[in-house]
């Protein structure tokens, strides 16, 4: 494993860190000042990249995370790839089959708790996205890798 890919992933794992460290921070520091000073900042980010329906946040200790049950766990299982890769530091291949299934996974559950239950739930938008995020990190790293660090080799 040569110094560049060990670089390149702590970088990732350090801006995943902060972007779940940044949804997060109101619920771990129980609506400290500078969470609730920092929650319509935080909110512009996040707003960009989640719907934020009150309905569908994970609330715990009466403070919710700014992004959804989905979008909560799809970051967290990009960190927790993350963490899979700072620690294994060999190459993760994802074949395209098991990324298809992590998608369809994902969109029966939109569909089923959307459309067709009508009644939203946590826990599996949480667990699909989890499983999505963990599978679609480790797709787009491998490919980031590839791209960027052959460029360094030159």
């Amino acid at each position: 494993m040569n110094n560049s890919r060990i670089y390149f992933r702590l970088i990732i794992f350090f801006a995943t860190l902060t972007w779940c460290a940044g949804f997060t921070l109101n619920v771990f520091t129980n609506g400290s000042a500078f969470s609730v000073a920092s929650t319509p900042i935080f909110n512009f980010f996040y707003d960009n990249v989640c719907h934020q329906d009150e309905n569908k946040l994970i609330s715990l200790n009466g403070f919710n995370f700014l992004v959804c049950a989905r979008c909560s766990g799809i970051y967290t299982g990009a960190l927790l790839s993350s963490v899979l890769l700072l620690l294994s530091l060999k190459k993760k291949e994802i074949p395209l089959k098991i990324f298809s299934i992590a998608s369809i996974v994902l969109l029966t559950d939109v569909i089923l708790n959307n459309f067709l239950l009508n009644s939203y739930n946590k826990i599996s938008a949480f667990i699909t996205g989890l499983f999505f995020g963990s599978v679609c990190f480790l797709v787009i790293i491998n490919m980031m890798e590839d791209h960027i660090l052959a460029k360094v080799k030159y």
